[in-house]
């Protein structure tokens, strides 16, 4: 990783201690629905698969990036779909959650 791409995803990160942040290409990659989190170097997320299993958590060390931290679960639940679960997801984290998610601000 060159400096400017460390600057970058420390910039991402720390931009996430406001907002709520959507990881598409971890999504990409684990075939995940959303995963998203909020808190900067350390905080709370959320994982939605496809079958809707609705995972929340905290994290800590994600510094450059997400990828970096460690992960704790404290929350995991099967829905009866993805929408179920990003319901519930909505409802536990609100209307900044929401917003943030959909509309990216």
């Amino acid at each position: 990783m060159t400096i400017q791409e460390y600057a970058a995803w420390t910039n991402t990160t720390n931009q996430s201690r406001n907002v709520w942040t959507r990881d598409e290409c971890f999504e990409h990659n684990q075939k995940l629905s959303l995963f998203a989190y909020f808190g900067g170097e350390k905080g709370v997320y959320v994982r939605i698969t496809k079958d809707g299993e609705l995972e929340v958590g905290r994290y800590e060390g994600a510094i450059p990036h997400i990828g970096e931290a460690d992960f704790r679960i404290v929350g995991k639940k099967v829905f009866s779909s993805e929408s179920a679960a990003f319901q519930r997801a909505a409802e536990m984290f609100g209307a900044g959650f929401l917003r943030n998610i959909i509309c990216g601000a």
